[in-house]
């Protein structure tokens, strides 16, 4: 959340967007979560590694053979904190959850693609790398009265960097 302040209150002091909400900036500007960008990143990494793009990183991920769930890969367990933040484990269950008309797009080009109409036809899905961002939307605490407070006195605005037009 601390870099994500970043972003947030970078946003903020742009022309025009200081009185709206995180959410709205960014759908104004065309910008996704931080959060959001890096499991996207991860998931294009990994595709890269499963398809055979890149000449690393093929021993991370084990593909399951069983015929119900050939499609899926398997990361070993994890026992430390440390663990659980690792790139195998943390893109893994993003990965599975994608259609497997993504998975196996035929280029790394295509599999973005894929990704972002995924994105864009299931806005409200529980089951894409997307829902992160609307987490952490609910993270931040509702400020309106705080708005309000800054649309009343701009002078206020204008000295934390918030635009107020």
């Amino acid at each position: 959340m601390a870099i994500e302040k970043c972003q947030r209150d970078f946003t903020r002091i742009i022309h025009g967007m200081g009185f709206l909400s995180y959410s709205e900036r960014l759908q104004k500007l065309g910008l996704t979560t931080l959060l959001e960008r890096r499991i996207r990143g991860d998931l294009i990494e990994a595709y890269k590694i499963i398809n055979g793009h890149v000449n690393y990183g093929h021993q991370m991920f084990n593909h399951n053979l069983h015929y119900s769930t050939r499609n899926l890969c398997n990361v070993s367990s994890c026992r430390t904190r440390f663990a659980l933040d690792c790139f195998s484990v943390r893109v893994i269950k993003f990965w599975n959850n994608l259609p497997n008309s993504v998975k196996y797009a035929p280029s790394v080009n295509a599999f973005k693609a894929g990704l972002d109409d995924l994105k864009s036809y299931n806005p409200d899905s529980r089951h894409g790398y997307w829902y992160l961002s609307q987490e952490i939307f609910n993270r931040i605490p509702d400020k309106n009265d705080h708005v309000t407070y800054l649309k009343l006195h701009p002078e206020v605005a204008m000295r934390r960097h918030i635009s107020c037009f």
